[in-house]
């Protein structure tokens, strides 16, 4: 088994502690606070590299009764991006789509969900999602969002 380096150690610590701080703090907590436990678990075991742990950690957040719509769309966001990462793109899409529900004008979102739409092939859709990313601050990269949309453009002609 190869040596784990001190950066792995220290990742790998870091996210123990977020478990039994989560562990210990989901005794006795309202559902704004249990959601944003669950939810601190959850990008905790992103940050290393633990992708189905973190999305499992999303998934029960985002369904804990009584928290706030705000909550909610942050979770459904980080859970897109764990599914991102694990090549999950339908799920990535749904919950990305479910934040949107909650937050229609988060410009961060509607990029996220074209970048998804892209990888599944789905280009009008990208290009639409895309160019809504446009129209709210704060704005992703224009360069990237232009380059995006106009390679939607590009495939959706050739079919």
């Amino acid at each position: 088994m190869p040596e784990m380096t001190d950066r792995n150690r220290r990742n790998t610590a870091k996210a123990e502690r977020m478990h039994i701080l989560f562990m210990w703090a989901a005794l006795a907590l309202d559902g704004d606070r249990l959601a944003a436990v669950h939810d601190a678990a959850g990008r905790a075991e992103f940050e290393v590299g633990r992708y189905r742990n973190a999305q499992k950690h999303f998934e029960k957040a985002a369904q804990v009764p009584d928290q706030s719509a705000a909550s909610l769309e942050s979770i459904l966001a980080n859970s897109a991006q764990a599914s991102v990462s694990l090549a999950e793109w339908k799920a990535a899409e749904e919950s990305t789509k479910g934040a949107l529900a909650l937050a229609p004008v988060r410009a961060g979102l509607w990029h996220q969900l074209g970048q998804i739409l892209l990888l599944r092939h789905k280009y009008p859709e990208a290009e639409e999602a895309l160019r809504r990313s446009l129209h709210w601050p704060p704005r992703p990269p224009f360069g990237a969002t232009w380059r995006n949309s106009t390679a939607c453009e590009r495939r959706s002609r050739r079919r």
